[in-house]
């Protein structure tokens, strides 16, 4: 795309952003340690196409601190990854030659200081796990030593505010929170959904269900989950529900498939807050990753409906430059 085309489709994310910066909550990301490997899951919720883009980033390229030609300083990449761009080159997520991935979600608690010309972004944190990091320890080890700052998007008012989810090839999993009383980070267990809100309020909703779940006698169709709107933290208990009863796969895709069932979709047209001027916010596209086989599942049913295949690790080491849109008509038509 060229700049011109960029811009105007950054205007339509602002517009949008600015409209509902108060209220969003959305998309849903799962995790499952499977017998045929590290298998993560996410949906993009939105209220219109984010026009997703493919992209290789190589060792050696330089970023900007911002992720944009916003910040004053770049730092070099050690790490190769594939990420999904939005909005032209917005970095929401990707996976690294090492099998690390990483993903970014809205999250309304955020607490940060605002960030200048000199600080890395909050925008630009998921990028620069991926270009630095192996694996989550490495991650969860420098987290608190990275000067991180809000900065907004060109033409944005106020920064947009997100959580980061990471995962590796081992099994490892975390999000981290930047709240009031500083970096929170959950691990394992606590960390294997996420939604939109407080990873801490998530879990102790879990807890209650799973109480009640044991005085039902266990899972059973009959079990009252009273989740399956895009509440966020409906979407988590759903996504808990299913996901911990995943215990055999039989593929690698096999596994990925079971996985990505667990994660709640919103149809397009799926009615929003219709009172605050949100008629929809519906899964753009889903992606599927396993980070031992390589292999990548991305659906798109934003303005049209397709379904790309890939495997990252094959992409990483090819010398091929990528930059391929994942959206609109004829979009499956084409094989790496």
């Amino acid at each position: 795309m060229n700049k011109k085309v960029n811009r105007n489709l950054l205007t339509t994310f602002v517009i949008s952003s600015l409209s509902v910066s108060t209220i969003t909550e959305a998309c849903s990301n799962v995790f499952w340690n499977s017998p045929q490997g590290a298998v993560v899951t996410r949906t993009m919720d939105w209220m219109e196409s984010t026009k997703p883009l493919l992209l290789k980033v190589a060792a050696g390229e330089k970023r900007n601190f911002h992720g944009a030609e916003t910040g004053d300083k770049e730092y070099t990449v050690k790490n190769s990854f594939l990420a999904i761009g939005g909005y032209g080159k917005l970095v929401g997520e990707g996976v690294n030659e090492h099998g690390l991935q990483a993903s970014v979600q809205y999250y309304r608690g955020m607490a940060l200081e605002k960030g200048d010309g000199n600080t890395l972004s909050q925008n630009e944190l998921a990028g620069y796990f991926l270009a630095n990091f192996d694996n989550v320890e490495q991650v969860i080890d420098n987290v608190k030593d990275i000067e991180v700052g809000l900065t907004t998007i060109p033409g944005m008012q106020e920064p947009p505010r997100w959580h980061y989810i990471v995962s590796d090839v081992s099994g490892d999993r975390a999000v981290i929170q930047y709240d009031e009383n500083g970096v929170n980070i959950y691990r394992g267990d606590d960390a294997q959904v996420v939604t939109n809100t407080s990873q801490k309020d998530l879990n102790e909703a879990w807890a209650e269900k799973s109480q009640q779940l044991k005085e039902f006698g266990g899972y059973g169709s009959q079990f009252q989950l009273e989740a399956g709107n895009t509440d966020s933290e409906q979407r988590y208990v759903f996504a808990k529900y299913f996901v911990s009863q995943l215990q055999n796969a039989t593929s690698p895709k096999h596994a990925m498939m079971s996985v990505e069932g667990t994660a709640f979709k919103v149809p397009q047209q799926a009615a929003y807050r219709p009172q605050d001027g949100m008629n929809t916010y519906a899964t753009e596209y889903t992606i599927t990753y396993n980070l031992d086989s390589g292999d990548v599942v991305f659906k798109y049913m934003g303005d049209d409906w397709s379904q790309r295949e890939w495997n990252f690790k094959d992409l990483l080491e090819s010398d091929q430059r990528i930059e391929v849109p994942l959206y609109g008509r004829g979009s499956s038509m084409k094989v790496f």
